[in-house]
Protein backbone atom coordinates (compact mmCIF):
# COMPACT_ATOMS: atom_id res chain seq x y z
CA UNK A 1 0.00 0.00 0.00
CA UNK A 2 1.05 3.61 -0.44
CA UNK A 3 1.39 5.80 2.65
CA UNK A 4 2.88 9.21 3.32
CA UNK A 5 5.83 8.88 5.74
CA UNK A 6 7.04 12.19 7.18
CA UNK A 7 5.83 13.93 4.04
CA UNK A 8 7.28 11.43 1.57
CA UNK A 9 5.08 8.96 -0.34
CA UNK A 10 6.33 5.37 0.03
CA UNK A 11 5.15 1.83 -0.58
CA UNK A 12 4.96 -0.47 2.42
CA UNK A 13 3.64 -4.01 2.82
CA UNK A 14 2.47 -3.91 6.43
CA UNK A 15 -0.95 -4.40 7.96
CA UNK A 16 -0.33 -2.25 11.03
CA UNK A 17 1.83 0.61 12.26
CA UNK A 18 4.18 -1.58 14.31
CA UNK A 19 4.96 -3.83 11.34
CA UNK A 20 5.51 -0.80 9.10
CA UNK A 21 8.01 0.68 11.56
CA UNK A 22 9.97 -2.59 11.66
CA UNK A 23 9.90 -2.90 7.86
CA UNK A 24 11.18 0.67 7.53
CA UNK A 25 14.03 0.08 10.00
CA UNK A 26 12.76 2.16 12.92
CA UNK A 27 13.56 1.12 16.48
CA UNK A 28 14.10 2.55 19.92
CA UNK A 29 12.23 5.46 21.46
CA UNK A 30 9.85 6.98 18.91
CA UNK A 31 6.83 9.21 18.82
CA UNK A 32 4.30 8.27 16.14
CA UNK A 33 1.22 9.85 14.65
CA UNK A 34 -1.30 8.54 12.15
CA UNK A 35 -3.35 11.05 10.15
CA UNK A 36 -2.51 13.75 12.69
CA UNK A 37 -3.38 11.76 15.84
CA UNK A 38 -0.82 10.53 18.37
CA UNK A 39 -0.44 6.72 18.49
CA UNK A 40 1.14 5.39 21.71
CA UNK A 41 3.69 2.59 21.41
CA UNK A 42 1.32 0.10 23.04
CA UNK A 43 -1.30 0.71 20.33
CA UNK A 44 0.94 0.45 17.25
CA UNK A 45 0.45 -3.30 16.72
CA UNK A 46 -3.33 -2.90 16.76
CA UNK A 47 -3.40 0.25 14.62
CA UNK A 48 -4.19 -0.78 11.04
CA UNK A 49 -2.74 1.08 8.08
CA UNK A 50 -4.73 1.96 4.98
CA UNK A 51 -3.77 3.20 1.56
CA UNK A 52 -3.20 6.96 1.71
CA UNK A 53 -2.58 7.17 5.48
CA UNK A 54 -0.22 9.89 6.74
CA UNK A 55 2.37 8.54 9.19
CA UNK A 56 4.77 10.75 11.13
CA UNK A 57 7.70 9.31 13.06
CA UNK A 58 10.00 11.33 15.30
CA UNK A 59 12.97 10.10 17.29
CA UNK A 60 14.52 12.08 20.15
CA UNK A 61 17.72 13.98 19.40
CA UNK A 62 20.69 12.44 21.18
CA UNK A 63 23.33 14.47 22.97
CA UNK A 64 24.31 15.22 26.53
CA UNK A 65 20.56 15.34 27.22
CA UNK A 66 17.56 14.72 25.01
CA UNK A 67 15.99 17.98 23.98
CA UNK A 68 13.18 19.14 21.76
CA UNK A 69 14.08 21.95 19.40
CA UNK A 70 11.54 24.37 17.93
CA UNK A 71 8.60 21.97 17.84
CA UNK A 72 5.27 23.77 17.92
CA UNK A 73 1.59 23.05 18.41
CA UNK A 74 -0.01 19.61 18.26
CA UNK A 75 3.20 17.99 17.04
CA UNK A 76 4.98 18.98 20.25
CA UNK A 77 2.09 17.61 22.31
CA UNK A 78 2.17 14.14 20.78
CA UNK A 79 5.96 14.08 20.71
CA UNK A 80 6.06 14.95 24.42
CA UNK A 81 3.52 12.20 25.19
CA UNK A 82 5.43 9.68 23.04
CA UNK A 83 8.78 10.38 24.67
CA UNK A 84 7.26 10.40 28.15
CA UNK A 85 5.55 7.07 27.44
CA UNK A 86 8.90 5.64 26.29
CA UNK A 87 10.47 6.69 29.59
CA UNK A 88 12.65 9.33 27.95
CA UNK A 89 13.32 12.66 29.64
CA UNK A 90 11.75 15.64 27.90
CA UNK A 91 13.62 18.88 28.51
Amino acid sequence: MRIDLNGTPIEVAAANLADALVALGYGGALATALNGGFIPAAARATTPLHDGDRVEVLAPMQGAEMQLYDVAGPLSQWLHRGLSEAGQPVV
